[in-house]
């Protein structure tokens, strides 16, 4: 969880930092088409490789004031290590973030005879 007021920081700042041990795959749902222009998040959406993923249904929140919303999910892969995320700069929030870690398979089993 994180304080409503990281609803303020500002697109062009780094909101949360995110260490990972295995490549993952980031998806962001943002709260409605409005969430991700009025804030200025879109630019940095397109300068930085996210994809609008059309595949991924959004979640549904309740909230004021103007729930239950249901927004764009867009989406980047990353190797592993430091994943930066900037703001939303929104007063209706930040947006969800949802990780999808891809650890290596686990060595197949040798089997001797």
């Amino acid at each position: 969880m994180a304080s409503n007021e990281d609803r303020k920081t500002p697109a062009s700042r780094t909101m949360w930092t995110i260490v990972t041990q295995h490549p993952t795959t980031v998806h962001l749902n943002f709260r409605s088409e409005q969430h991700v222009h009025n804030g200025g998040s879109q630019s940095w959406l397109a300068a930085h490789g996210w994809r609008l993923d059309t595949t991924i249904e959004s979640t549904v929140s309740s909230g004021v004031p103007n729930g239950p919303y249901s927004g764009p999910v867009f989406t980047k892969s990353f190797p592993a290590g430091r994943i930066l995320l900037r703001g939303s700069d929104n007063w209706e929030g930040t947006y969800f973030v949802f990780l999808e870690l891809h650890p290596p398979a686990p060595p197949a089993a040798n089997h001797v005879r």
